[in-house]
């Protein structure tokens, strides 16, 4: 039978994966901001000047893809010998530790690095269009909420100054409410003179408020959390290569509020390294399948925010052992 790792050791397991992952987010997290803020700096400049701003967005594909890439790298020295590093650290025994050095100068052992820097490198290509093709809603939705906020400021002062000038009808009421009257009369002119650059500023203000952060911590942390399960299981992968050995992974849900009920039920599910889980969509229950949590085979509504981790063994054809 296969020895999975006990609760506890999965709570331990769980524990400092999550902090692995947090060293690389947080440093990234900054990083995007920078590139956040530059992007809607150029797109402010240059929605002044009337200038098509898709255009403007897309102009950043290389310096997202570049960003993306790093982080990418970061997971890739943190995870790439993740599984191999865990076999030779926990397991005392000698079958179990000569596996790990044949693996790790295994003369396959460069191309299969090789090989897998490639292929992030493909999705950080990949996911730098998702990217901006988000942003570029994001920045479609907030110019519309700042012509709606203009609108709503405008039409509150016209009913201000409607409310003013029937009061003035008074007799007290001229005296003490005309230079009320002519202020908000010439702030009403000004703001529609220069409609076009309040609502400038109103579209910034909002970009930088919500986009800025929002988008930058969550870049930085699905795109780790991608990295890292990409990563782990391809490594699972070339270890299952070798013949020496079956692998076999167990998916596991981080317990907690924001837990999805599919996710919850999915957890425990054992499989072949090359298998894939059954996963049902939260919204629909539809069933999906993927090799692991961030499988691009998942619907966002199963990746987006999921810290779901898998835990990978080693069977053996004489013993039968689990390995974190």
């Amino acid at each position: 039978m296969i020895n999975r790792p006990s609760l506890e050791k999965k709570r331990k397991f769980a524990i400092e994966l999550q902090k692995q992952r947090e060293v690389i987010i947080a440093k990234h997290i900054p990083i995007a901001k920078k590139v956040y803020k530059h992007i809607i700096k150029d797109i402010i400049n240059n929605y002044k000047l009337k200038q098509p701003i898709k255009n403007i967005i897309d102009n950043y594909k290389a310096e997202i893809s570049l960003m993306i890439t790093n982080i990418y790298r970061d997971s890739y020295k943190k995870f790439a010998r993740h599984f191999r590093n865990n076999i030779a650290k926990e397991d005392k025994k000698s079958q179990f530790k000569n596996l790990y050095y044949e693996i790790k100068n295994d003369t396959n052992d460069i191309q299969f690095e090789l090989s897998l820097e490639k292929a992030l490198k493909q999705y950080a290509n990949i996911h730098s269009d998702y990217i901006l093709n988000t942003f570029y809603n994001d920045f479609s939705r907030y110019e519309k909420l700042a012509f709606l906020t203009f609108a709503k400021q405008y039409n509150e002062q016209m009913n201000e100054l409607s409310i003013l000038n029937n009061s003035s009808n008074s007799i007290f009421g001229n005296f003490f409410l005309r230079n009320k009257i002519n202020k908000l009369t010439q702030d009403i002119q000004d703001n529609y003179k220069n409609r076009e650059s309040k609502i400038t500023d109103i579209l910034g203000q909002a970009l930088e408020e919500n986009v800025l952060q929002q988008r930058a911590e969550a870049v930085a942390t699905q795109e780790t959390l991608f990295s890292e399960s990409f990563t782990r299981q391809k490594e699972a992968e070339y270890i299952s290569q070798t013949n020496k050995s079956e692998v076999l992974k167990e998916w596991n849900s981080i317990f907690k509020e924001t837990t999805r009920l599919t996710h919850a039920e999915a957890s425990g599910q054992i499989k072949k390294v090359n298998e894939l889980f059954l996963v049902k969509n939260p919204k629909t229950f539809a069933n999906e399948y993927g090799l692991e949590p961030k499988d691009e085979n998942f619907s966002l509504e199963n990746k987006i925010n999921c810290y779901c981790f898998i835990i990978y063994f080693l069977e053996e054809k004489d013993e039968k052992r689990g390995f974190r």
